[in-house]
């Protein structure tokens, strides 16, 4: 997981990295953040973009008035790699 706190829009408020790693851990602590996975989740910081399986970016709009967006690529089986845009 990589959360880029870098390449963020004037607006970006230092609190929002640590609400996302509060809402990770969430879902780590309770199995899914509703404790009905049948698996661990488990979140590990990863330095580069590159390295990493899930990145969590901001931006300042997003057309349509969205909060968010989330966007994957599966093999057809399982996530390869997931790419989370919020706005600030």
């Amino acid at each position: 997981m990589h959360i880029d706190d870098v390449n963020i829009p004037d607006e970006y408020v230092p609190s929002y990295r640590e609400d996302v790693m509060r809402a990770l851990q969430y879902w780590e602590w309770g199995s899914g953040g509703n404790g009905k996975l049948s698996y661990d989740v488990v979140f590990s910081p990863v330095k580069s973009r590159e390295e990493a399986d899930i990145c969590i970016s901001w931006v300042k709009t997003i057309e349509g008035n969205r909060a968010g967006y989330t966007k994957t690529n599966s093999d057809g089986e399982v996530f390869l790699h997931v790419d989370i845009v919020l706005v600030h």
